[in-house]
């Protein structure tokens, strides 16, 4: 866990998918599962992660920036590491920088409250119907992440929505990864209240 002016972090590897090549060359696919543990809702989150080989030496060092983090929700990232010597082996969270634009607002999680349906799909897209099952507006993330064979999680489409009282949305993913044999919907979704 990481801590910066009170707001904190924290960070695993959910999986890690490696292709060889015909060239002998190899792609990592790395999906991290990151929370803030803050305890407040977080305009943005800045991840450092490193990568290693199989001796545990470092490779890269990169960061990334994840918005609209809720308190204590799993949010997935995909950093990829392509057509390398070697592959990636482990990796890790090692530093986290959260930012918060302002206290005037309190911010009630409706996660819960929403429904995700499927409503169609082909070999290329799924089509999914939102609702809203609450009397309030209701600003949503919905994260769809797509599993190969060996359940590594391989790509992440977030579908981002605001739904008015009871309202539905259909939204529609239209790339579905190569080698992708199931899904799993993830939802984050809250309402905000001007408290001054």
């Amino acid at each position: 866990m990481f801590t910066v002016k009170k707001m904190t972090g924290k960070g695993g590897v959910d999986s890690i998918a490696v292709t060889t090549h015909s060239s002998g060359k190899y792609s990592s696919t790395i999906s991290f599962n990151v929370k803030n543990t803050s305890g407040v809702f977080l305009n943005s989150g800045e991840f450092t992660y490193e990568l290693l080989d199989a001796t545990g030496s470092l490779v890269e060092r990169g960061t990334f920036t994840l918005t609209d983090l809720y308190p204590n929700k799993s949010i997935h990232k995909i950093v990829d590491y392509s057509y390398k010597d070697a592959p990636i082996a482990a990796a890790r969270i090692t530093k986290f920088k959260g930012k918060r634009s302002s206290t005037n607002y309190k911010y009630t999680d409706l996660s819960k409250k929403i429904s995700v349906k499927l409503k169609s799909e082909d070999s290329s897209s799924k089509t999914f119907k939102i609702k809203n099952k609450t009397k309030k507006d209701v600003t949503a993330d919905v994260e769809v992440l797509f599993y190969d064979a060996n359940d590594n999680l391989i790509y992440v489409r977030t579908i981002y929505v605001y739904l008015k009282s009871k309202g539905v949305q259909t939204e529609s993913v239209n790339y579905i990864p190569d080698g992708a044999v199931r899904y799993k919907i993830n939802t984050r979704a809250y309402t905000k209240t001007y408290i001054g």
